[in-house]
């Protein structure tokens, strides 16, 4: 424990929060300790008890009172916190050992360490405890897999697409900001970015591949016939070298700059490119066949960004798009990203 007092030991006191995965991202009070005056190693002796949730998160905040008589924190010096889930909480069976705090922006303390032991009681406590047990497991497979992406991005909404429609529980998802947040996770700056437990892929396209031929719920949308799935990779072919040209008209509503000549030159990129998309769309539902498939999303996700007044003309484009409108609230978002961006940009002018 931190010394934060000049001519003593601090006064530590532990506030325990709750915070239930099913809720609305609240932290709620749950209890606190007995202050434990002018000590750097205290052992509390109030017990907190908390209700039994397989999701429930913990956090324990420590902080050093001004005044030992008062449990009001108010003006009290925060020392820092640990969070850990209830469920590895009843896993480790006891105590969790020393633990490092972290200030309030999440750096690690060099000093300062908590120890937390747990106790299920009740006569449910086997039941609980096998739930935490198949709980923590199942997180540490989601969590192996994690997805990186940007609302900036039209690639990663791709991915991101088929993450949050098909594989729910098979991979987590992490949303970045710009350049310099995206290069402490991937060096090359690129989104989406996926980390398979130390396995790492860039590109929209190929983490998609990938991530169908590993989880069976996502592999109806990559044909494992041969045919098929050589139609699949021509249309990701021609999107690359046709619609996803158009970037540079898309980019100033996502706030980056780019003159007006790329601008134009990409709008007439996407002109075209509907074009020849409602051409394929006429002789077929999708763009590699009867069935939607990880070319139709790529797709998808960079022409429902573009205005209507540019899709709306075009009949078959127009069906396609209605046939994808499970994917719709993803481009929603991103559109709401691009609002804020446009916007930020016209008060920086």
């Amino acid at each position: 424990m931190p010394a934060l007092d000049f001519f003593s030991k601090s006064d530590p006191l532990v506030v325990v929060y709750a915070k239930s995965a099913e809720g609305d991202d609240k932290w709620e009070k749950v209890d606190q300790t007995e202050c434990v005056p002018n000590n750097l190693g205290p052992v509390f002796a109030k017990v907190v008890e908390v209700d039994w949730n397989t999701k429930t998160e913990l956090k324990f905040e420590v902080w050093d009172m001004d005044e030992t008589k008062t449990d009001d924190i108010s003006k009290a010096h925060y020392i820092g916190h640990y969070l850990v889930s209830l469920a590895d909480l009843v896993c480790i069976g006891g105590a969790t050992g020393r633990k490092h705090l972290r200030w309030k922006n999440g750096n690690v303390l060099t000093h300062g360490s908590i120890s937390i032991h747990a106790t299920v009681t009740g006569s449910e406590a086997e039941t609980a405890i096998a739930q935490a047990r198949e709980f923590v497991e199942s997180e540490a497979q989601r969590k192996a897999c994690t997805l990186y992406w940007s609302a900036y991005s039209p690639p990663s909404l791709a991915a991101l697409a088929v993450a949050k429609t098909e594989l729910v529980k098979e991979v987590r998802l992490q949303e970045l900001g710009r350049e310099p947040e995206r290069l402490d996770i991937n060096p090359s700056g690129v989104l989406p970015f996926l980390d398979d437990a130390g396995f790492h892929l860039n590109g929209a396209a190929t983490i998609l591949r990938y991530l169908c031929q590993k989880c069976p719920s996502a592999a109806h949308l990559h044909p494992s016939d041969l045919q098929g799935r050589a139609k699949v990779e021509q249309a990701l072919d021609w999107h690359l070298s046709n619609t996803a040209r158009g970037w540079p008209y898309l980019a100033p509503r996502l706030g980056f700059t780019m003159d007006q000549a790329a601008q134009d030159e990409g709008k007439k990129w996407y002109e075209s490119s509907l074009n020849g998309l409602e051409n394929v769309l006429s002789k077929q539902s999708f763009l590699a066949g009867p069935a939607p498939t990880i070319a139709d999303i790529v797709a998808y996700v960079e022409v429902a960004l573009l205005p209507a007044a540019m899709t709306s003309p075009l009949p078959n484009l127009t069906r396609w798009l209605q046939a994808l409108a499970v994917y719709e609230p993803i481009v929603a978002e991103a559109k709401q990203v691009m609002g804020e961006a446009s916007r930020g940009r016209a008060l920086d002018c």
